[in-house]
């Protein structure tokens, strides 16, 4: 009984902190059958509290400006998701949002022997996010919230330039995550970016009249607040005519510098900052670094003091055994 009374109360103080606390994240999604590309994606937009107040800002009505039916609809499902991840305690179950995700892209629905098959969570994200950013504008939602391309788009400088005909060209692109792409050379992140922003493609040449090989040599020109990396697991087995799946391990750092791959322009924008940053980081280790010498300082008098007292004592000792 006592035990029945506490989960109770539990669940009714679980639910007075979930009113209160807006952004509080605690459910989980079930897994509807080979669904965890799609419940891994929700979440992790899920924790972005900037597009959860887009959503929440976002019209029943709204579909005007070119949006279709279906985007409009995996809008309003995300929203309605992110709804009930924000008011359960208890496991969502996504339903509603994987009919709608397969209605707007069909190659979720794929199947085989009458099982749906699993997917790629990048490709989801990838969709996802693109629908979202062109449902979520300033016309469609408040004008305080940010769009996406400020939360989560990545504008890239690119150098093309064919070294068999001396062609070079500049490009600009809008992206929303960096490529580290995973090879027998990668075994850090730093190096699979460096790798995904240097490509080679092949296209028409107007000076050779034929076909040649560019280099793309990209530089990031501006970073969102959100940096999206995907590490390029997959590739296409011409051999099986299908997609192979590389398992090598590739480590990565909890606090991630892209500075290396900025461009000239970000960088100089970026010295400041990073001084700035650096000088506080100094002065807390510095601080740090005082506070150790302070203790160190005390623990060395504490042991003179205490090897004093042994002498002393020591020294006490041989004379009392003297006099007697």
């Amino acid at each position: 009984m006592r035990l029945l009374k506490l989960q109770r109360k539990v669940r009714c103080l679980l639910r007075i902190y979930q009113k209160k606390s807006k952004w509080l994240h605690c459910a989980g999604l079930y897994n509807l059958g080979n669904t965890c590309y799609m419940n891994s994606t929700l979440q992790c937009l899920h924790s972005v509290p900037e597009l959860k107040s887009a959503l929440l800002s976002y019209s029943d009505t709204v579909k005007g400006n070119g949006i279709d039916q279906a985007s409009h609809n995996l809008t309003l499902a995300t929203r309605n998701t992110f709804g009930d991840l924000d008011q359960s305690v208890r496991p969502v179950t996504p339903l509603q949002f994987l009919q709608t995700l397969r209605k707007k892209y069909p190659q979720f629905a794929q199947q085989h022997n009458n099982v749906y098959m699993q997917q790629d969570a990048e490709e989801c994200w990838t969709q996802l996010v693109y629908t979202l950013s062109q449902t979520l504008t300033s016309d469609s939602s408040e004008s305080a919230v940010l769009p996406m391309k400020q939360l989560f788009g990545i504008d890239l400088v690119s150098r093309v330039h064919c070294a068999e005909s001396g062609e070079e060209s500049m490009e600009t692109e809008l992206v929303y995550s960096l490529k580290c792409h995973i090879s027998q050379d990668v075994n850090h992140l730093h190096e699979g970016i460096k790798h995904g922003l240097k490509t080679e493609l092949e296209k028409a040449s107007p000076t050779l009249g034929r076909t040649a090989v560019y280099t793309r040599e990209s530089r990031i020109n501006e970073l969102p607040r959100y940096l999206t990396v995907q590490f390029v697991r997959f590739f296409w087995k011409r051999e099986s005519n299908q997609k192979a799946k590389i398992l090598r391990k590739v480590d990565y750092p909890l606090e991630l510098d892209v500075y290396e791959f900025c461009s000239d322009e970000l960088k100089k924008k970026l010295k400041a900052p990073r001084q700035m940053l650096r000088d506080a980081e100094n002065a807390k280790l510095g601080l740090y670094m005082g506070k150790l010498a302070a203790q160190k300082k005390m623990r060395s008098h504490q042991v003179a003091l205490g090897n004093r007292l042994v002498w002393t004592l020591t020294k006490l000792s041989l004379l009392y055994q003297r006099n007697n």
